[in-house]
C-alpha cells in the first residue's frame, strides 16, 4: 500500500476504506477482514509475531475511523466512509455472459436468457435481502455468495451459466472494493466452486466461507477514489 495522507476533523489517516453495506455484521466482517491483512503486513515487514487488533470509532453518521494496534501500539490509522453499495443488473449479468464465451474459449450460444425470472429473481434477491426485519445477506461476501451460488445453480442462460456465476461475483466484489487473493486462474476458481455448486458439492454458506478465506479489501484502489472524488478533505503524501 502506498503512503497517503487523509485529513478529517484535524486527524490524519493512512488510506480510506468505505463500508458499502450499512450493517453491523458488514463492519464487523471488513474490520476482521482488514485487521487479518494488516496483521500480515506487519508480519511479513517485522518478521515477528504480535498481538493485532482493530477498533472502530464512529466520527458521524457518514464518517468512522479504525486504528489498528500492534501489541497495543499504533500501526494504522483509516478513514471510513458508508456509501451505497454498488450491485449488478440484468444488462451485466448478459454482458459476463458473453464475456465468459471468450474467457474460456467456449462454443455454443451465449448472451441468450432461457429462464427470465430465474434471473430476475436472483439479482432481485441478492439486492433486497431484507425480509419481514430479517437480513439475510447482511454483509457484501454473504451477497457475492448468493449470487454466485443461484447464477451457477439455478441456469438462466442457455450457456455458460458455471462461468457467468463467477464474473458475476468476482465483479460484484470489485464494485464494492474487495478483490479475491492468491488465486489468478480463472480455471481454478471455476473448479473450486462454480463445478462445485452445480454438482451440488458445495452451498451457499461454503461459498461463503471460502470468500472469508480468500477475500482481501482493496484499500489502495478505495483510498485513490476517495482522492479522485475530491477530498476536498483529502491529499496525496
Amino acid at each position: 500500500m502506498k503512503k497517503h495522507r487523509i485529513k478529517f476533523k484535524k486527524n490524519k489517516y493512512c488510506g480510506v476504506v468505505y463500508a458499502t453495506y450499512p450493517t453491523d455484521e458488514e463492519t464487523q466482517e471488513l474490520l476482521n477482514i482488514l485487521s487479518e491483512q494488516f496483521g500480515k503486513e506487519y508480519y511479513e515487514q517485522e518478521q515477528k509475531d504480535v498481538s493485532f487488533e482493530g477498533k472502530l470509532k464512529g466520527l458521524d453518521p457518514y464518517h468512522f475511523e479504525i486504528i489498528f494496534y500492534a501489541d497495543k501500539v499504533v500501526y494504522k490509522k483509516l478513514l471510513g466512509l458508508t456509501i451505497p453499495t454498488m450491485y449488478l443488473n440484468r444488462e451485466d449479468m448478459i454482458n459476463f455472459n458473453i464475456a465468459s464465451q471468450k474467457l474460456f474459449h467456449e462454443v455454443g450460444d451465449y448472451g441468450k436468457i432461457t429462464r427470465d425470472s430465474t434471473l430476475e429473481y436472483t439479482l432481485h434477491v441478492v439486492e433486497n435481502s431484507i425480509q419481514f426485519d430479517h437480513d439475510s445477506s447482511p454483509t457484501i461476501l454473504k451477497k457475492a455468495a448468493k449470487l454466485w451460488y443461484r447464477t451457477a445453480y439455478n441456469q438462466a442462460f442457455s450457456n455458460g451459466n458455471k462461468r457467468t456465476a463467477l464474473l458475476a461475483a468476482l465483479n460484484f466484489l470489485a464494485l464494492n472494493y474487495f478483490v479475491i487473493n492468491d488465486i489468478d486462474d480463472y480455471a481454478q476458481l471455476y473448479e473450486e466452486i462454480s463445478m462445485k455448486i452445480a454438482n451440488k458439492e458445495i452451498s451457499e454458506f461454503g461459498v461463503e466461507l471460502f470468500l472469508r478465506k480468500h477475500v482481501q479489501y482493496d484499500i489502495e484502489r478505495s483510498t485513490i477514489d476517495f482522492i479522485k472524488r475530491g477530498g476536498n478533505y483529502g491529499s496525496n503524501n
